[in-house]
């Protein structure tokens, strides 16, 4: 009883250690866009391949910005769109100019 037992713990270790390696990130195959909407970033964070387009929407009523190092959006008004290709891989941070308390995160991995 007690070698089954020893054997079940082990095997679930060894199933948790495979399935939470960070080498199984992989990009977001969802949607590559972000919803600007109720003043956040929706998602707020993205992963994405190399060459990949990101398009943000500002679905709220409030002017935003998508403002990050190497890209600016300039004003969105609702509706509007802003797209950026991302050619390099790395975590690019951006936020909206007008609004401090939204941020947004895009982790860019090579294809």
């Amino acid at each position: 009883m007690k070698i089954k037992l020893i054997i079940i713990i082990l095997s679930l270790f060894i199933i948790a250690g495979c399935t939470s390696s960070e080498e199984n990130i992989q990009p977001s195959s969802d949607s590559l866009e972000v919803s600007i909407s109720n003043f956040a970033f929706l998602p707020d964070e993205l992963t994405v391949n190399t060459g990949d387009t990101v398009t943000w929407i500002n679905n709220d009523n409030a002017l935003h910005t998508v403002t990050g190092d190497g890209f600016n959006s300039g004003t969105l008004n609702q509706n509007q769109e802003f797209q950026y290709t991302f050619s390099a891989p790395g975590a690019y941070e951006y936020k909206c100019n007008f609004h401090s308390s939204m941020k947004g995160k895009i982790t860019v991995i090579s294809s």
